[in-house]
């Protein structure tokens, strides 16, 4: 009987700290390309960071060349 009380404890800690993690907002609200600040991505150089649907994305250009001038 305890072994199954901890086995149900465990879970509902568990099953919270999921449901606590997902409820993130991970990212960050945008209306046009320059509301997403210049270095939000630092994994590689030819990415840029765009809004896409009302959100900052790290989009990969085909052309590190051809990189907007409005970011630096």
């Amino acid at each position: 009987m305890t072994s199954f009380l901890k086995f149900v404890y465990i879970m509902v800690l568990f099953l919270s700290l999921f449901l606590i993690a997902t409820d993130v907002k991970a990212f960050l609200k945008c209306d046009s390309d320059l509301d997403c600040p210049p270095k939000m991505c630092y994994s590689h150089l030819s990415f840029v960071p765009l809004c896409v649907d009302n959100h900052c994305d790290c989009i990969q250009w085909k052309f590190k060349n051809n990189i907007p001038k409005a970011f630096p």
